[in-house]
C-alpha cells in the first residue's frame, strides 16, 4: 500500500475530496503533459501475464499530438506514458502515481482544422448557386435583388476552404504496464541460469526495466537444472523460487511480492470502509494436497487430505496442490512437517472473491496488499489480499477492488 502524508491521508477520507487523473508522455528524453477526457480508466489483475491495462483520451487546441510518425509522443514504439491522480488541497496538490506504462496502441486519433473564407471582389451581384455568399446580409439599396445585374461593385466571401492549421483534436490511447515489455521481448538466451545465480541477480539480468528489492522477500539461490521458456514465465518462475508473485510498482519497477497472503497473513496494511459484496458463486480453489520444498528441490515432502468423508479430499475431488517453497526446510523431516502445517491450515480457510467500493483511499491500493473492509451500512467485515482493482479516469468513481478473502471451512 503507497504511503502518504497524513493530512493527504485525511483528504483522501474526504467524501469531498477533489482530485484529477494527469499523464505525462515521455520519449527521447523529451517529455509533455497531456490533456485528458474523463473515458476510460485502469485495470490491475493479479493473475494476468500483464499487471495493469488502461487506456486514455488525449485531446488538446493548436498543435495536434495526433501520432503521425513513429517516434511522436503517442506512437506505440517505446513510448511510456506517467499517469498519476492529483488531489486537491489547501496547501497545494499531491500526486498518487498510477503507474509508468508502455503505449501499446492507439486509434488513429481525429483532428479539426480551421475554414477560411476569402473575399472576392465582383462588379454586380453574382447570380449565384451557392458557392459565392455576401459579405454581409445587408445588400445596397439600388440592389433590387440578389443575383439582379444593378449596381455594384460588391465584395463577397467564396465558400469555406480548409486550410492546414489544427483547431483542436482528439486521440485514444492503449496502456500497459513495463511486463509488457518482458511480454514481447520473449527470451535471448534460453540457457539455464549460472551456476550460484540467485533469484535476485537474475531478475536483474533479465528484467529490461529497475529492479526493487522486497526486504520482505528474501533471496534464494535458483535451483540447478531451471531452463527458461521465455522472459515472462521466467520472471515468474524465479518469484516462485522465493514464495513471491511479481509486481510492478508504481514508480515502474519490478519487484516481488509475498504469495498467497490471504491464506496465512494476520498483520493488516490497510483498514477502510466500503460497499462490500460477498458473492455466494461456488469454485474450485481450495487445497487438499501440499508439495514443500527448499528452493533448490534437494529436500521435499508432500501432504495429502485422503477423509473421503469430506468432498474436498484427493479420492473424490482430485489432487490441488499447493506448491510451498522455504529455506526452512533444511531436512526431510522438517519439509513433512512443513508440507502437513499449510495442509492444515489451507483446509481451515478456504478464498473466496469480495468486491469492494470504496471512496478515493482506494487509490493508494495496490496488488498483494492485505487488509480489512468494513461495510458500515450493513455491518459486514472482510479480511483478504488484493487482488484486482479498477480505477476510473473519472475522479467522481468509486474504486472498485476484488478481494480473495480467506474464511473458516
Amino acid at each position: 500500500m503507497l504511503t502518504v502524508p497524513a493530512d493527504v491521508a485525511a483528504a483522501l477520507n474526504d467524501v469531498e475530496v477533489v482530485s484529477e487523473v494527469t499523464a505525462v508522455a515521455q520519449y527521447g528524453g523529451r517529455s509533455v503533459e497531456l490533456s485528458l477526457h474523463t473515458d476510460g480508466g485502469f485495470t490491475w489483475d493479479a493473475n494476468g501475464e500483464l499487471q495493469c491495462t488502461g487506456d486514455l483520451r488525449v485531446f488538446g487546441f493548436g498543435e495536434s499530438l495526433v501520432p503521425k510518425a513513429r517516434d511522436a509522443f503517442l506512437a506505440p514504439f517505446g513510448q511510456e506514458v506517467t499517469v498519476s491522480r492529483v488531489v486537491k488541497m489547501r496547501n497545494g496538490d499531491y500526486p498518487i502515481p498510477l503507474g509508468v506504462f508502455r503505449i501499446t496502441g492507439n486509434d488513429g486519433g481525429r483532428e479539426r482544422y480551421r475554414l477560411s473564407r476569402t473575399a472576392v471582389t465582383v462588379d454586380a451581384p453574382y447570380v449565384s448557386t451557392g458557392d459565392i455568399y455576401p459579405l454581409d446580409d445587408i445588400y445596397p439599396a439600388d440592389d433590387v435583388y440578389p443575383g439582379s445585374t444593378s449596381g455594384g461593385p460588391f465584395t463577397y466571401y467564396t465558400g469555406p476552404q480548409v486550410t492546414d492549421v489544427v483547431e483542436d483534436w482528439e486521440v485514444g490511447v492503449s496502456l500497459a504496464d513495463r511486463l509488457r515489455m518482458l511480454q514481447r521481448a520473449k527470451i535471448l538466451n534460453p540457457a539455464s541460469p549460472p551456476v550460484g545465480a540467485t533469484v535476485y541477480s537474475e531478475l536483474q539480468r533479465l528484467t529490461l526495466f529497475p529492479l526493487k528489492r522486497n526486504p520482505a522477500v528474501p533471496d534464494q539461490l535458483v535451483p540447478s537444472g531451471t531452463v527458461y521458456d521465455d522472459r515472462r514465465s521466467a520472471v515468474s518462475l524465479l518469484a516462485g523460487f522465493a514464495g513471491a508473485k511479481v509486481r510492478v510498482t508504481r514508480q515502474g519497477a519490478l519487484t516481488l511480492r509475498p504469495a498467497d497472503r490471504w491464506a496465512y497473513e494476520t498483520v493488516l496494511d490497510f483498514d477502510i470502509n466500503g460497499v462490500v459484496e460477498l458473492s455466494d458463486e461456488q469454485s474450485d480453489e481450495f487445497y487438499n494436497f501440499v508439495w514443500a520444498h527448499n528452493p533448490d528441490g534437494s529436500v521435499s515432502a508432500f501432504a495429502s487430505f485422503l477423509d473421503d468423508t469430506d468432498p474436498r479430499s484427493v479420492g473424490r475431488a482430485g489432487p490441488s496442490t499447493y506448491e510451498h517453497s522455504s529455506p526452512v526446510y533444511t531436512t526431510q523431516a522438517a519439509a513433512e512437517a512443513g508440507a502437513w502445517s499449510v495442509l492444515s491450515r489451507l483446509l481451515n480457510r478456504r478464498s473466496r472473491v469480495a468486491t469492494v467500493k470504496v471512496g478515493a483511499e482506494g487509490l493508494l491500493l495496490d496488488l498483494s496488499d492485505y487488509g480489512r473492509f468494513t461495510d458500515t451500512a450493513t455491518g459486514r467485515t472482510v479480511m483478504g489480499e488484493v487482488s484486482g482493482l479498477r480505477m476510473q479516469n473519472d475522479p467522481t468513481a468509486l474504486v472498485e477492488v476484488t478481494v480473495i478473502v480467506a474464511e473458516n471451512s
